[in-house]
């Protein structure tokens, strides 16, 4: 987003192609405000990996999208699932356990079976149109894949974002669910009566994090030792498979 030649949606998770389609592309396309000298303009949703009829629909909106995907090693990915889940309240702070959990939310291990998901877009998109990262590998080393990044998008790969590096969207147990779920409504709220820049306005007053810093319990969410093993066992030979999957449909990647 601090690239001067890039144009980002707002709002992280618009789901258009996902939840939305029905809206149409104008709807989709208020999303975003192109800058003198955006060369690159796109959104994040991680529905889209997920849903049958995304990939097609993405290929009817605009054949030539680049495609970027970012996968985190399913283990850790259900660990940060189940901590979000508690977060928003969907898993009861009370009950912090992984392995009931999953039980009862085939979700948190579903969508870490990578290789069937990622099966809809290289059946659909030429390798030359997708970018697959380990997520692992933007922690460890960001500069060398921003740059990455930059050359996969065709833009000026010497600036440098004061972002790069830094720690986003980090989970904890809120004192009370109300004020997120306050500020979820007012959004939803403004954008249904057209606020769209009322909303970007306030997102870039941060005023989020100010709230979520007040309202964290600072309680931890410690997996177990057994749940980790209970995971790994779960996932035996899923995450291997990535690689030759990529290679398979010669699929650039980073960090596999």
């Amino acid at each position: 987003r601090d690239h001067p030649e890039v144009s980002t949606s707002q709002e992280m998770e618009i789901n258009f192609f996902s939840h939305y389609w029905e809206k149409g592309y104008r709807w989709y396309e208020n999303h975003f405000s192109p800058k003198k000298k955006t060369k690159a303009m796109g959104e994040m949703s991680g529905s889209y990996l997920y849903d049958k009829q995304a990939p097609d629909r993405v290929k009817q909106y605009n054949k030539d999208v680049k495609i970027i995907v970012s996968l985190r090693d399913p283990v850790k990915r259900v660990i940060s699932h189940f901590k979000h889940s508690v977060k928003v309240g969907h898993i009861a702070s009370e009950n912090l356990d992984v392995i009931a959990s999953i039980k009862t939310s085939p979700a948190l291990v579903e969508f870490s079976r990578y290789r069937k998901y990622l099966s809809y877009w290289l059946d659909i998109f030429p390798a030359e149109n997708i970018l697959v990262l380990n997520f692992e590998n933007v922690i460890k080393h960001p500069k060398e894949t921003y740059h990455e990044l930059c050359v996969f998008l065709g833009i000026d790969t010497e600036i440098e974002s004061s972002n790069l590096g830094t720690i986003q969207n980090t989970s904890y147990i809120p004192r009370s669910h109300t004020p997120l779920r306050m500020i979820t409504s007012f959004r939803i709220l403004l954008e249904f009566i057209g606020l769209n820049a009322v909303v970007r306005l306030i997102r870039s007053m941060q005023l989020r994090r100010v709230v979520d810093k007040l309202n964290d319990s600072n309680i931890d969410v410690d997996i177990t030792e057994k749940e980790k093993l209970y995971l790994e066992e779960l996932f035996k030979g899923d995450w291997d498979e990535i690689k030759p999957l990529l290679e398979t449909h010669n699929i650039k990647n980073i960090g596999f």
